[in-house]
């Protein structure tokens, strides 16, 4: 007799619920009889963690009532949080890949100030640091300064930082470089720049690529776009 748990795990019976929240010391209630409603192939980043409704919809959920305790930790934003529960909260409501630095306060972290950080890089603890992971979010394309496509932002940033030497890239816009580029103007993200075969759009000039092209907000065209 399968039954869901607070938890939006599926338990065998009522029985092993029970064991599984007495060992661990959990406080898992039974939602309803028969198997839950996703939770044990969802996957939760940010520090959330999944839980099911009552009609056993799974869904990720953030810390909530972090506890009173005064066991102070420094993140990698280099600011001090009473403990890593609040610490996580701040992450997981704000999507930010925050991690403990050390624990204890902040006592470095006055030595960011009036650091700026080039190439995508961050400060931590007065040294610029390139990103090594970046968060798995949904594909959101960018079309990078160096006619190259990136799966997002920070993987731009992570790329421009550890390049050797690093480069100076941004975003020329959101979406795949061929999609308004074409494919004669463009090269492969992460692969040394191939010489392609110009298309036909890739032949034109500056000025006539922009000829029928008008530009709204200030804003001033380059290479048709």
């Amino acid at each position: 007799n399968p039954v869901c748990g607070s938890d939006g795990i599926s338990y065998g019976n009522e029985c092993k619920l029970r064991l599984e929240s007495c060992q661990h010391m959990r406080n898992i209630s039974l939602l309803h009889d028969g198997l839950c409603g996703g939770c044990e192939n969802k996957k939760c980043e940010y520090f959330s963690v999944c839980e099911s409704d009552q009609l056993g919809e799974a869904h990720c959920v953030c810390p909530r009532d972090c506890p009173q305790e005064d066991n102070p930790v420094c993140g990698t934003d280099n600011i001090t949080y009473k403990n890593d529960c609040e610490l996580q909260k701040t992450a997981c409501e704000k999507k930010l890949p925050l991690q403990i630095a050390y624990d204890g306060d902040c006592v470095l972290a006055d030595l960011c100030k009036g650091i700026k950080c080039k190439h995508g890089a961050r400060c931590e603890a007065g040294v610029c640091i390139c990103p090594t992971n970046c968060p798995s979010l949904p594909e959101e394309p960018v079309c990078a300064s160096n006619m190259k496509t990136y799966a997002n932002e920070c993987e731009m940033q992570k790329q421009a930082c550890l390049s050797d030497p690093p480069a100076s890239l941004s975003v020329v816009f959101y979406g795949d470089c061929n999609d308004r580029l074409g494919p004669g103007m463009t090269t492969t993200p992460l692969t040394p720049g191939v010489i392609p075969q110009p298309s036909p759009k890739a032949t034109e000039t500056p000025r006539e690529a922009c000829s029928d092209i008008r530009c709204d907000f200030d804003a001033t065209c380059e290479l048709g776009v």
